[in-house]
């Protein structure tokens, strides 16, 4: 609703009229293959949702699969961290049986294939999400075909762009104005300066974070024998849920965080942040 600058209504009808086009798209002139991507589809759907949604798909195909790829507990951790703190929000801290709440109703009313896929390098063809799914699942694409926009090796914004996020929401310095004017130019400012700290879990806390999901990990390993290469499955302490990866009080207790790039681009962003919206957009773009 904030990216499209709608309400919830708008969100709906828009919803409402994409699907549409796409059917009226696939009606008129239907295609081999129709594939449809969305990072938002994998999480825990009311059962009713997922016949509706099972059933609106049969409308456009006559035989699918769904493909999922599966980040470890603690890139996982890292990411959705990220992903709120750009709103800004108070990260919330997933459920400990993330996976199978996600996949257990999706076996129970979804009428066409599962893959389960692993959303590590090592495990990917030329590490990379693309060429691997192609190969696996649309191998009779020709991908030099395709255009395709490469990106960064790491789009997402730096560990200290992090810290100072995580700090406003926390409330650890005071800030009257906008706040999501505020992190646009956090993130903005990130681009900018010198030598970013690529966010990494220290040790205890990747460790927490892992254990936190040993319940997933386990009943994923047990039910669809996949495990992740990246961890020690006989390290894992179920017990252990008392750990400050779920209650972080800073980034800094979390990850390695360079103090004087975090200062200066607080610094910059207050500074850019108290200006007015118009003026802020014009300097954006200067």
């Amino acid at each position: 609703m904030t990216w499209l600058k709608t309400d919830l209504a708008g969100l709906t009808q828009k919803g409402q009229d994409d699907w549409t086009r796409i059917s009226q798209d696939v009606a008129n002139d239907p295609p081999t293959t129709l594939l449809i991507s969305n990072e938002m589809l994998f999480r825990p759907f009311p059962r009713a949702k997922l016949q509706e949604v099972d059933g609106i798909f049969d409308k456009v195909a006559q035989r699918k699969r769904l493909v999922a790829y599966l980040s470890a507990p603690d890139a996982m951790f890292l990411s959705s961290m990220q992903e709120l703190l750009k709103e800004p929000q108070i990260p919330t801290r997933t459920s400990r049986t993330y996976f199978k709440d996600t996949l257990v109703p999706i076996a129970e009313h979804w009428t066409g294939d599962i893959s389960l896929e692993l959303f590590e390098r090592q495990c990917m063809q030329e590490s990379d999400i693309f060429t691997d799914f192609m190969a696996k699942h649309l191998p009779d694409v020709d991908v030099t075909q395709l255009d395709r926009h490469i990106g960064a090796s790491n789009t997402s914004f730096s560990a200290e762009a992090m810290a100072v996020l995580y700090d406003l929401v926390m409330e650890h310095f005071p800030w009257y104005h906008d706040r999501r004017g505020f992190a646009l130019e956090v993130m903005r400012f990130d681009r900018r300066l010198e030598n970013p700290t690529k966010p990494k879990l220290r040790p205890h806390a990747k460790q927490a974070a892992i254990n936190w999901r040993g319940p997933d990990l386990f009943w994923l390993r047990d039910t669809h024998g996949i495990t992740f290469p990246s961890i020690d499955y006989d390290a894992i302490d179920v017990g252990d849920t008392d750990s400050n990866v779920n209650y972080v009080s800073r980034i800094e207790d979390i990850c390695e965080v360079n103090m004087e790039r975090k200062e200066e681009l607080q610094r910059r962003a207050m500074r850019r942040g108290r200006l007015p919206f118009i003026m802020r957009r014009w300097l954006a773009k200067h």
